[in-house]
């Protein structure tokens, strides 16, 4: 159980630690992070938009300067990866299958 959002957590807590630990293990799994990216742009699209949004687009951009070049490697953030390739293929870059996950 978390603790009310107006409160203070003691991050010395070992509930707390352990709470911690199973988010970012959850946060490792591409969907979750989807649905955490969807849920942040339903209840805050502000917050989305600068935390998500502007970076995507940022990114996009400059590999889209980028793309001179016969293989690019890019590497970010996986709240960033679907954003960023939804960018890149609307200005007609072809999406490369991922060799590894």
């Amino acid at each position: 159980e978390s603790a009310p959002a107006n409160t203070i957590v003691d991050i010395n807590d070992p509930n707390f630690k352990d709470q911690m630990s199973f988010y970012v293990e959850t946060m490792k799994n591409k969907e979750n992070v989807k649905l955490s990216m969807e849920q942040l742009r339903k209840v805050a699209p502000e917050i989305y938009q600068a935390m998500v949004g502007e970076r995507d687009a940022y990114m996009a951009n400059g590999l889209d300067k980028l793309g001179v070049f016969p293989t690019i490697v890019a590497v970010m953030g996986m709240a960033h990866i679907d954003g960023v390739e939804t960018i890149l293929q609307q200005r007609g870059w072809e999406p490369v299958p991922l060799l590894c996950k």
